[in-house]
């Protein structure tokens, strides 16, 4: 009797044909020669109107019902998209498989034919080794420069004190530094920080995104303005930015009172707090200032955070993002706007989808991992503080 066929196995003409393993290797070189030579923005600029600023190409997110150009971009130099609003990341194979429904195999083949990319010309495969060798170092070179320019950048700014503009900033959201007794170390302040948005440099406060092992190697920006009185959030489609390489990094903002020792190096017995925004986190801090805390910018960098190998426990600081979801759903339904609703769903599940992987990836590494939420009615720990509800926003 016959058996189903393996993985390596092929059906035809009603018999069993056993085809050649697949080499990994083999097919990572394959897809990098076709992530080289293939413009992302080319790809998904067929059903998605993008505009070049800069590096980055930007438009409408096809992810989820987007309305306003700035959350989704393309880097064709990184080869990768990314929402900032529903969380949606990946290459071009990534792309061609969720939007077109095609395998990664048949993406592959489909953009070497189009490309003219065959690996069993020897000299073709010769040349692609040269030029991904050049392309290697020439991308070192850039992170490189990338990084001196946020070490920079942050450099040039000023400590914070009592009347710097990104202290009454974060003051104005209910920090009272006073509590911790000093300013975190790693936040500064810059009058005049170039802004691709404006294209002009304003006020940001400056935040340094520190890597284990390495050392500084971004700097976190929040663009601000002085509006009625009060330092705020400037009103840009990206009010927050990061210059530099900052995987796995995050931003020091409190050590608390059980060890003095970088996030690498603490004793086991220190359960670290991470959460994504400055604010969110000291706001947190400010209930007990004597817990570890770091910020890691974004939600995907929470997964990606590291720590020391002697850390087994740590807790995440989260959003209320059921009750956010459920809040701007009901909004948009009272609005008869469907399809904002549906925008929100789908946002949510993403989002819920990230946060399932960052949990995952602390608990493959042996962590126990825990997590703490605002009260209800509050989006998150900051508004908790302030008191700003959602029905009132």
């Amino acid at each position: 009797m016959n058996r189903l066929p393996s993985k390596n196995r092929h059906w035809r003409g009603g018999k069993a044909m056993t085809l050649p393993p697949i080499d990994p290797a083999e097919l990572q070189r394959r897809a990098e020669a076709v992530r080289s030579r293939v413009r992302l923005s080319s790809i998904i600029g067929i059903e998605v109107k993008l505009e070049q600023r800069g590096a980055e190409h930007l438009g409408l997110c096809p992810f989820h019902h987007d309305t306003k150009v700035g959350s989704f971009t393309v880097n064709d130099e990184k080869a990768f998209y990314h929402c900032f609003a529903c969380g949606a990341h990946g290459d071009v194979f990534t792309y061609l498989e969720v939007r077109k429904g095609i395998s990664f195999m048949s993406a592959l083949r489909q953009l070497e034919s189009e490309q003219g990319i065959d690996f069993r010309d020897a000299k073709q495969q010769a040349q692609f080794d040269a030029e991904a060798k050049r392309r290697a170092r020439e991308a070192a070179e850039k992170i490189e420069k990338t990084r001196r320019q946020a070490i920079g950048i942050w450099q040039s700014g000023p400590e914070l004190s009592r009347d710097n503009p990104a202290a009454l900033y974060l003051n104005g959201r209910g920090i009272d530094f006073a509590v911790f007794g000093k300013y975190p170390g790693a936040l500064r302040y810059r009058h005049d920080c170039w802004n691709r948005e404006l294209r002009r440099g304003i006020p940001a406060m400056l935040a340094q995104m520190i890597l284990p092992g390495v050392g500084h190697v971004a700097t976190h920006r929040t663009y601000l303005e002085y509006h009625r009185g009060v330092w705020r959030k400037a009103p840009l489609d990206e009010p927050k930015m990061i210059l530099g390489r900052f995987t796995g990094a995050h931003i020091p903002l409190l050590k608390g009172n059980r060890s003095r020792a970088t996030l690498a190096d603490i004793p086991p017995e220190v359960e670290p707090f991470a959460g994504e925004g400055i604010e969110n986190c000291l706001s947190v801090g400010m209930a007990d200032p004597g817990l570890r805390i770091v910020a890691a910018a974004t939600l995907e960098n929470l997964g990606a955070l590291v720590l020391g190998n002697q850390t087994r426990a740590l807790t995440l600081i989260h959003d209320n993002d059921d009750e956010v979801r459920a809040f701007r759903v009901r909004q948009a339904l009272a609005r008869g706007d469907e399809a904002e609703a549906a925008k929100h769903e789908r946002a949510a599940a993403q989002i819920d989808r990230t946060k399932e992987r960052v949990i995952a990836k602390h608990q493959e590494a042996g962590r126990r991992v825990r997590g703490i939420w605002p009260g209800p009615g509050f989006k998150d720990f900051n508004d908790e503080l302030r008191g700003v509800r959602m029905e009132d926003v």
